[in-house]
């Protein structure tokens, strides 16, 4: 196996949609080589006092407040259920406080981190920049811009968005579409690391059925 990194996947775990009111609780960085086999892979959550305390009014939130539609603080109030709903589906919650309590890792650490972690495989800055991959990258991306933008500076400006591919599979080769939902099977967990491979398995699919066969054809 190649140990020679082609594809860097990215996916975080946040409070919300907004990066000027929510923020990253947990990202996952999958390294790639060119048969798209896992070369590495770093995970870190994100742990800073105003991240905790919002996480914790959220809950407070949804565990001790009713408000009706129309009600002022509703719109807060559904966002605060929706997100807390999501994060103890998915073990976040209880792991991020309990990492939280014995460890912190900020913006700036975990951004030296990452950044560390691509200059072992020559990537990053005055290196090899590659795209950053995932699912719906730009909402990823944006957010890191926001709080990590050195981290961000690693990778080439464009990305490799393997949502864009799923929806022109979805609008164009619905028999594609058939098979990939036949055979894909996703893990779904709404966590970084596991989002990255789904969304790497995704890619993969769409190389073997579009990418390799009109290689074939084209050279």
């Amino acid at each position: 196996m190649s140990n020679k990194v082609e594809y860097v996947v990215v996916d975080i775990e946040t409070t919300g949609l907004d990066p000027k009111e929510n923020y990253i609780l947990e990202i996952g960085v999958l390294f790639l080589n060119r048969n798209l086999e896992v070369v590495d892979s770093i995970m870190t959550f994100i742990n800073e006092p105003h991240i905790k305390a919002q996480l914790k009014s959220y809950i407070e939130l949804a565990d001790h407040a009713h408000y009706k539609k129309g009600d002022p603080g509703y719109e807060l109030w559904d966002h605060a259920g929706f997100i807390v709903k999501m994060h103890r589906e998915n073990n976040l919650i209880d792991e991020y406080f309990k990492f939280a309590s014995e460890f912190y890792v900020g913006y700036a650490e975990a951004q030296q981190l990452l950044i560390a972690k691509m200059q072992e495989h020559f990537l990053g800055h005055n290196r090899v920049k590659l795209p950053m991959m995932g699912s719906t990258i730009s909402f990823d991306r944006n957010f890191l811009q926001a709080y990590m933008p050195d981290f961000v500076d690693q990778f080439h400006y464009r990305n490799i968005d393997v949502s864009t591919i799923k929806t022109v599979v979805e609008k164009l080769l619905p028999g594609l579409k058939a098979k990939r939902d036949q055979e894909l099977i996703k893990n779904g967990a709404h966590r970084t690391i596991s989002d990255c491979w789904d969304t790497a398995m995704e890619f993969k699919f769409y190389k073997e059925h579009l990418i390799d066969t009109a290689s074939l054809e084209f050279g």
